[in-house]
């Protein structure tokens, strides 16, 4: 096998992985979106919630906060989930209207999760978006799928054609 074969293998090799780090977390995500919704309800106390600032000057993230302590039977557990699969905010507004329902000593139902009690959620159920991260996925497995057939087939190319050194 070739450097540049060995090459383009490990490549790939690299993309596969990352886009089935990608496929994993976000099925894991919507399975635990679609699980919340049967999880049992609880009252639960709002002990902080803020919008923080992460990222550089140049594309600044928005983080909405809320942190809550709940209580099954005799334990008390914490927690700060809003909702899964919550995706970056780039606009402070957007992150503000997050938190804008849960202020701080205010009394909210939580859904947790009855196996591990630690594990819980403020907003149960897929959030909006949810199909759209499906979506993506689905679409970089075959862009992956893809790339995998031109560089296993280069007789057979498709779009990755070479351009012939005459005509550059």
């Amino acid at each position: 096998m070739t450097a540049d074969k060995k090459g383009r293998m490990l490549g790939l090799l690299l993309l596969g992985a990352l886009v089935a780090w990608v496929a994993m977390n976000t099925l894991a995500g919507v399975l635990h979106s679609l699980a919340s919704e049967r999880w049992p309800r609880t009252s639960a106390q709002v002990v902080a919630a803020a919008v923080y600032r992460d990222g550089s000057d140049v594309s600044p993230r928005w983080e909405p906060t809320v942190v809550y302590h709940y209580q099954i039977g005799s334990e008390t557990f914490t927690s700060g989930r809003i909702r899964f699969l919550m995706g970056p905010m780039y606009r402070r507004e957007e992150a503000s209207r997050v938190v804008e329902p849960y202020n701080i000593g205010r009394v909210v139902r939580v859904a947790y999760d009855p196996a591990n009690p630690r594990e819980s959620v403020l907003e149960p159920g897929p959030p909006p978006g949810a199909l759209m991260n499906v979506l993506l996925v689905l679409l970089l497995v075959g862009v992956t799928g893809y790339i995998y057939y031109e560089v296993r087939h280069p007789g057979r190319r498709v779009l990755l054609r070479s351009i012939p050194d005459h005509e550059v």
